[in-house]
């Protein structure tokens, strides 16, 4: 493989090559959600969705780190039990949209801080809006069957809404990708 000095960095030793290979990408999308785009405070709340992937358990990581309050969603009663092993509390059904409502009635209505993930498709889309207060921040990982701001903004005007992808930051915005890189590890 050839590819520009800029998109490496030296992985620590505490890696082994498979280990330093498999987060970068997970990693860093966190890491760049939870700082840039947001900034995830202690005493904050935040939906994970599809928790057992690669970006959800980074961000299950993270948050315990800031000490925010983790709402969490996995598609399987084995993936949800896996996540219930590993400390989380409040885990819901990814394949359907009773997550909304059940956390909503466990926060009095208020809704969460922060959404982070990819449930995508018009019904997924609503059940996530449905779920955010005035102010919160709904980041978007999804590539299709996703919305567009306007769409979002129409039935949630005061909404923070971000479509992230990894991929397009690195690519046209090399030096920062291999900052955040090297931010990340």
């Amino acid at each position: 493989i050839i590819a520009p000095a800029i998109a490496f960095t030296a992985a620590p030793e505490v890696f082994n090559d498979c280990e330093a290979a498999a987060i970068p990408t997970a990693w860093m999308t966190v890491y760049y959600s939870l700082t840039s785009l947001v900034s995830l405070k202690a005493g904050q709340s935040i939906l994970i969705h599809n928790a057992t992937g690669g970006v959800g358990l980074a961000a299950i990581h993270y948050a315990q780190q800031v000490g925010a309050t983790i709402y969490a969603t996995a598609g399987t009663p084995k993936k949800r039990e896996y996540l219930a092993e590993r400390g989380i509390h409040r885990i819901y059904d990814s394949r359907s949209t009773d997550f909304s409502q059940a956390i909503l009635d466990e926060r009095n209505q208020k809704g969460v801080d922060v959404i982070i993930g990819a449930l995508t498709g018009d019904k997924n889309i609503r059940a996530n809006l449905a779920v955010c207060h005035p102010h919160s921040h709904y980041i978007e990982l999804g590539k299709r069957h996703i919305w567009t701001a306007e769409q979002v903004h129409q039935i949630h005007p005061t909404l923070h809404y971000h479509v992230f992808g990894l991929d397009q930051l690195v690519r046209e915005h090399p030096q920062q990708g291999h900052q955040l890189l090297q931010d990340t590890l």
